[in-house]
Order: structure tokens, then C-alpha cells, then sequence
């Protein structure tokens, strides 16, 4: 059997972040797309990771997950 593991690194992401914005400009929006349970690595930590990280907005698949986001991230 095979098995693989994932891991997201908060460091990267803030890094990968803070490059698209040098590169697009402090007005230009930026979505994560959280949408499917975050690719199935958890909603509401990848959201959470993400917002931390300095994403804008949150890009969902279904109206569900953006209620739960909404309920969750006020």
C-alpha cells in the first residue's frame, strides 16, 4: 500500500504571499481557494492559515462551506 502525507508550511505560504503582492501591488485582491474542504486538508485550518498568511478573500465551492467560513471568520 501506498501512503503519502502533506505537509503546508505557514511560512511558505506567508513567503509565496508577500511575493504576489510585491509583484501586483498593495490594491490588487487576493483569494485563497479553500473550496472542497481545502483539497481535503480541513477547511477551516487552511482558511484560518491562509487569512494569517495575508489572504484577502476565500474562494469556496458551495454555499455551505462559505457559511461555515462566515460563521467561523466573523
Amino acid at each position: 500500500m501506498i501512503s503519502s502525507e502533506v505537509h503546508l508550511s505557514q511560512e511558505a505560504l506567508s513567503h509565496n504571499l508577500r511575493l504576489y503582492r510585491k509583484l501586483l501591488g498593495p490594491e490588487t485582491k487576493i483569494t485563497a481557494v479553500v473550496k472542497s474542504n481545502a483539497y481535503g486538508h480541513g477547511l477551516l485550518p487552511i482558511a484560518e492559515m491562509a487569512l494569517e498568511a495575508g489572504a484577502d478573500l476565500l474562494g469556496v465551492n458551495a454555499l455551505e462551506e462559505a457559511i461555515l467560513l462566515r460563521n467561523h471568520f466573523p
